[in-house]
């Protein structure tokens, strides 16, 4: 949902040149997906300075999707010197820019698109998507409504908006919306994945007849069919036939993994490396401001970790940046200066601390837990909220959460594994060496004893008690997690244990603990 697009009519009218025969064989390869072959041809015609829009189009979006942005960059600046008028490269470069966090570039150019064509639909949309990402969803609603105001039947506003609604808590305006996309396109999976999320949809006959239909299958894309088999094992899960939604689960993820790989390895050893490299005994040690509290919520996907955001959030004077990735970017812009810069003052700079009004912070990006030493130590006034959960209920829930963006390790059950034995390794030591700035919250005592465990966090992070912390179903904030549908139920118990029913899915990994002298009840 809500990728960069660009296509308009001049996809469909291709100009006449001189150079048709070497286009033909670029296209060819590159429909073949012959990439590197269509990218050498694509090169000479580069240097030919060929004026053909296709071409510049394609080239670009071959180099982006080979991870070669700053050539991507050139092919579409050249675009626009040579068609200034045309607002999809534009739209492309601001899609780069955004990419590399530069947020006021990418804005202008997605308003440059709009103002060279006020009917270009995708710059609205990438506008819109902009906003979202930037926590401004109320300007993003706004867009995608006037986007449907002026084309009821556009399928990216109808799934955008129907996602951002979900968001909020708007499921039944939502769900309106996920079904106008699938009867705008009937193969669109990640409208069926999103509605498979839905209390009750499992008693909408039409929508279970068209998700299990052979024929929505076919002619699916890797991602497509990844979301397709993931909706269906949602269906016949909230029917309680485990074994169908294990065998769904199975298939969506090994095309998962086949697709993209695993990043577990690469997140193991990254978060041993910072643990030898930074980690020192600070105890003793004081954090010199106290005015603001920067709060990491940090640990494993799916551990309660949306639920205790929730919680806190419903202070008034906490501001939630969500699973920010303020400081992992803050920490590569560190390195690359050299440590010239304060590593506090580029977090700062890159969350917009001035805009936040003195608030305290909550950042959920759970992968922090690598940077703690970083943290506690350069982040003034942080303090940690460790998150954990019964091991076999997380790698399940993980398993079955179908993440778009990272996580790639959450499609194998043993990386998965790997990577949370890794994390409680690691936070052990972290415990140790700063045990007066990390708290651990259980989710399964905080779900079965809530007042008890959420008064003891409360108290810990020194916020004056009120009675709506016991309530946090009620709290309107944007949810974007893959806990956005639950989040919204009151406090319950209703997941804990639920490995057992998946219990023949976990059996490798029941057995992989044991050979790690883990014994899991």
């Amino acid at each position: 949902m809500g990728k960069g697009f660009g296509e308009n009519n001049y996809l469909k009218k291709s100009k006449e040149g001189n150079y048709q025969q070497l286009l033909g064989r670029a296209f060819h390869e590159h429909n073949k997906k012959n990439f590197i072959e269509a990218e050498i041809i694509y090169e000479k015609l580069f240097k030919l300075n060929i004026k053909n829009q296709i071409f510049y189009f394609n080239y670009g979006s071959l180099l982006e999707s080979r991870e070669k942005i700053d050539k991507a960059f050139t092919i579409y600046k050249r675009a626009i010197k040579f068609f200034p008028m045309d607002p999809n490269f534009y739209s492309k470069l601001g899609l780069l820019k955004k990419k590399q966090h530069k947020f006021d570039e990418a804005e202008n150019l997605f308003i440059k698109s709009i103002e060279l064509d006020n009917s270009f639909e995708f710059g609205y949309i990438n506008l819109a998507n902009l906003y979202l990402h930037l926590g401004q969803s109320k300007k993003a609603e706004k867009i995608y409504r006037k986007v449907l105001e002026t084309n009821e039947n556009s399928e990216f506003a109808n799934l955008n908006l129907g996602s951002l609604l979900m968001d909020i808590g708007k499921f039944e305006e939502a769900k309106n919306l996920f079904l106008k996309t699938i009867e705008i396109n009937p193969k669109s999976a990640y409208a069926y994945f999103c509605l498979s999320k839905l209390k009750n949809i499992n008693k909408n006959e039409n929508f279970k007849t068209k998700v299990f239909n052979d024929a929505l299958l076919k002619n699916q894309n890797k991602l497509g069919k990844v979301n397709i088999h993931f909706a269906r094992a949602n269906i016949y899960h909230l029917e309680k036939n485990y074994k169908e939604s294990q065998k769904n689960l199975v298939l969506g993820n090994s095309i998962k993994l086949l697709s993209t790989g695993s990043d577990a390895e690469k997140r193991i050893n990254f978060s041993n490396l910072i643990c030898e490299k930074y980690s020192e005994n600070l105890m003793g040690y004081e954090s010199k401001s106290e005015d603001i509290k920067y709060i990491f919520i940090v640990g494993m996907p799916r551990s309660g970790s949306t639920l205790i955001e929730s919680i806190i959030s419903v202070n008034e004077n906490v501001f939630d940046l969500g699973e920010s990735e303020a400081f992992p970017f803050s920490y590569r812009k560190w390195l690359n200066n050299n440590h010239k810069s304060s590593l506090f003052d580029i977090y700062n700079n890159e969350i917009k601390i001035d805009s936040i009004q003195n608030k305290n912070i909550t950042d959920k990006n759970l992968a922090n837990y690598s940077f703690l030493p970083l943290i506690i130590k350069n982040i003034m006034g942080s303090k940690i909220i460790h998150c954990s959960r019964n091991p076999l209920d997380n790698i399940l829930s993980i398993y079955r959460s179908n993440f778009t963006g990272g996580y790639s390790f959450s499609s194998s059950l043993i990386d998965i594994a790997k990577v949370l034995i890794n994390q409680q390794k690691l936070m052990q030591t972290y415990k140790s060496l700063y045990p007066n700035y990390i708290f651990t919250v259980n989710y399964d005592d905080l779900v079965s004893n809530p007042e008890s465990e959420i008064r003891q966090l409360i108290n810990w992070l020194k916020f004056e008690w009120n009675e709506n912390y016991l309530y946090p179903h009620l709290n309107s904030r944007k949810v974007s997690t893959t806990s956005k549908v639950q989040v919204r139920a009151p406090i319950n118990k209703k997941s804990l244990s639920n490995w057992k029913n998946y219990k023949d899915l976990l059996s490798p990994v029941i057995e992989y603990f044991e050979k790690q002298n883990l014994y899991i009840s």
